[in-house]
């Protein structure tokens, strides 16, 4: 979703501007505050508006959205490891396709709960482990299989 000044956001959200000014007091995420002044109002992007509103309205419902985006996502790296046979297709060693699957997850857990990661989901738990172990050999170092 793009970034946009509050009045633009305020259409198409379709509330009015006040709202959105009197949301943003209340700790609605902006990209840039505004100041006095016609043209000078704040810029917010939509998506974080729209997550922030769907926390303060259901939050319930919220996580349980966010967890059900994350295990579709974790199922999806899984497949594409056992099943679509990532590390042979791709070219890569077990270690390095591990890592691409613990850094896809990372940066999926990050965008959707905006938190880092604290531990790995069962699911991914086993390519942590062949991360580590591919890293505390040097494969970082080491190039191919």
């Amino acid at each position: 979703m793009p970034i946009m000044k509050l009045a633009s956001a305020a259409k198409v959200l379709k509330r009015h501007p006040a709202t959105l000014r009197k949301w943003i007091a209340q700790g609605c995420p902006t990209v840039t505050l505004g100041a006095t002044g016609r043209g000078h109002g704040s810029e917010v992007d939509l998506a974080q508006v729209q997550n922030w509103r769907a926390e303060k309205v259901a939050p319930r419902i919220h996580h349980a959205a966010q967890r059900d985006m994350l295990q579709a996502f974790t199922t999806i790296l899984v497949d594409t490891v056992k099943r679509d046979d990532l590390a042979s297709r791709a070219g890569l060693s077990a270690g390095q396709a591990a890592l691409v699957v613990c850094l896809l997850f990372e940066r999926a857990h990050l965008n959707i709960h905006r938190e880092p990661l604290h531990g790995w989901p069962p699911e991914i738990a086993p390519y942590g482990a062949i991360c580590v172990q591919w890293l505390e050999t040097g494969g970082l170092h080491t190039s191919g299989r």
